[in-house]
């Protein structure tokens, strides 16, 4: 498994931080490098060949996991066939030490549980999912519980189930004692959004006879808003206010789209459980990891199997072929279709590919024109918005989620700045009627970032605003940075979904941008329709690359 090249400015920084120790050893200098950029990629660990493990170790600039060390404490620690810094290996052990003690509690079902399950999903022989009530079983039993699957898998209705049963087997439970959360305001929303729906009159739920009103008066929040961040340094008792000496006040805690945590934050979160509190985390293996160190998520379920609750059976009929496209570049996969079979598979009608070639300058015109004709009903629902008229800003906010492109990098003519700039035309890029992205907190105005408005500007001589689903408008002069929405990078995307999305990949069939995580995550953000625009080679190359 030969060592990636890293780009300068890592290199740099690497030498920078060895010191004279990087002219003699060159090569933990290149690893050091590697793990830096992984690290700005979300990735927190590095697979290598043995040889050269033995290498990094013989160097002195890395020591071994399973072995005491004595004396200063090298950057970067190996474990197993993977490298990592000794931060990362750290926060790691942390949180797989916090989980265990959380796991060593008995949870004793009450009696008549078996009852109420009965009634929440009805006779096995219904073809509901035996996943599902399996899960909930679990669920009800486990002081920390993962539950994970792929999309359309009924994460969310699985976790109103159990929620709704909880509320039904101890009536002492209030929903002030219940917290639901994200890592991003837009992931809290669709998982607040998801438990009101199940909760809904004529559901399942509600004809069970399980206590639907109590869900319904659930909130989400962001994970920095349920810890209370503040901008203290820990010398100073932050960056959180709740923590170890200020623990959460709640009985549940129910975390969504965890993959997206990073490993700093998932172990503040479980420092800031209560003694007796239960930590439910909904999220999908396979999706890529948080752009901070991340790998939380992945590192439960590897240290932490017997808490572990998979959900296999898709719901959404209408999504299998796309669904058959994710599990192509699924990571982990065993064996990949062939060129040829994905070529076939694109061919049926909610797929489809654009061959862009690696050499281009512009992209194609038909590409161009597909992509005109998406945004063509969205700008015609903009025309009609109006401040006054919440139903007006309803239909532009559903048409905005109808199409999405999505983009493995910024730069390139398939990259985020192109394909605003050709949204955008000769016009100003924040006319009217431009989706924006916020991409910074900014939490005086309940503004995350992640979060999508639509600018309305009607004439010349108005104020130009901003409407958000969440929130009363705002003046685009108010609205912290911000960017164009029309494209957003594929990391961007986590916690979203839309009917329909346009993939962008890299052009460099080894770009280390391209990997299988990457791709699942695009795929699986699109519920009725996906378009892959990339040269074949890209493709071909994720296809022979088992990892």
């Amino acid at each position: 498994m030969s060592i990636p090249s890293p780009s300068a400015p890592f290199l740099a920084l690497a030498r920078a931080t060895l010191g004279s120790a990087s002219s003699c050893e060159p090569l933990p200098c290149q690893i050091l490098a590697c793990l830096l950029e992984a690290q700005a990629q979300g990735l927190g660990a590095l697979p290598l060949s043995d040889l050269t493990l033995k290498q990094l170790l013989l160097s002195g600039q890395a020591h071994s996991s399973d072995a005491a060390f004595n004396g200063t404490t090298p950057l970067m620690v190996v474990e197993g066939d993977r490298v990592m810094l000794t931060r990362t290996h750290t926060l790691r052990q942390l949180i797989t030490s916090a989980a265990a003690t959380l796991l060593l509690r008995e949870t004793p079902l009450p009696i008549g549980h078996e009852a109420l399950l009965l009634s929440a999903f009805g006779p096995q022989s219904d073809g509901r999912d035996q996943g599902q009530r399996d899960a909930v079983r679990g669920l009800l039993k486990s002081p920390l519980a993962i539950l994970t699957g792929g999309p359309g898998t009924g994460k969310t209705t699985t976790a109103a189930t159990f929620l709704a049963l909880r509320f039904a087997m101890d009536p002492s439970l209030n929903p002030e004692e219940v917290v639901l959360a994200a890592p991003t305001g837009k992931a809290a929303k669709r998982l607040e959004q998801a438990i009101r729906e199940a909760a809904q009159a004529g559901g399942r739920l509600q004809a069970a006879g399980l206590p639907c009103e109590k869900l319904v008066q659930l909130e989400a929040k962001t994970l920095h808003k349920l810890l209370a961040w503040t901008p203290k340094t820990p010398e100073q008792g932050g960056p959180f206010k709740h923590g170890k000496n200020a623990p959460l006040s709640a009985r549940i805690v129910l975390i969504d789209e965890a993959s997206m945590i990073d490993l700093s934050l998932f172990l503040h979160l479980l420092e800031a459980l209560p003694q007796n509190a239960q930590l439910v985390i909904l999220g999908d293996e396979d999706q890529l990891e948080s752009v901070e160190i991340g790998g939380s998520l992945a590192e439960l379920i590897r240290s932490h199997p017997q808490a572990v609750f998979r959900l296999s059976h898709c719901y959404r009929s209408e999504s299998l072929d796309i669904l058959e496209l994710a599990r192509a570049f699924k990571p982990g996969v065993p064996k990949r279709p062939s060129w040829p079979d994905l070529q076939t598979l694109l061919q049926r009608p909610t797929l489809a590919f654009t061959n862009i070639h690696p050499f281009a300058q512009s992209l194609p015109s038909d590409l161009i024109e597909q992509l005109q004709t998406e945004w063509r009903h969205f700008r015609q629902t903009t025309q009609s918005i109006a401040l006054d008229n919440p139903d007006s800003q309803r239909l532009a906010f559903s048409a905005l989620n109808s199409f999405q492109v999505l983009c493995a990098q910024n730069d390139g003519i398939g990259g985020v700045h192109s394909i605003n700039k050709l949204a955008a035309g000769s016009g100003s890029l924040f006319a009217h009627g431009t989706p924006v992205m916020v991409t910074r907190n900014e939490r005086h105005l309940d503004l995350a970032n992640g979060d999508l408005g639509i600018i309305v500007h009607h004439h010349p001589s108005d104020i130009a605003r901003v409407i958000f689903p969440h929130r009363g408008p705002l003046a685009l002069a108010q609205i912290p940075a911000h960017e164009p929405a029309w494209a957003f990078t594929i990391h961007k995307s986590q916690g979203s979904e839309f009917k329909r999305c346009a993939i962008f990949l890299p052009s460099d069939p080894d770009s280390p941008l391209l990997k299988h995580n990457l791709l699942y995550t695009a795929i699986t953000r699109a519920k009725t329709h996906v378009r892959l625009c990339a040269p074949h080679s890209a493709l071909s190359s994720l296809l022979k690359n088992p990892n």
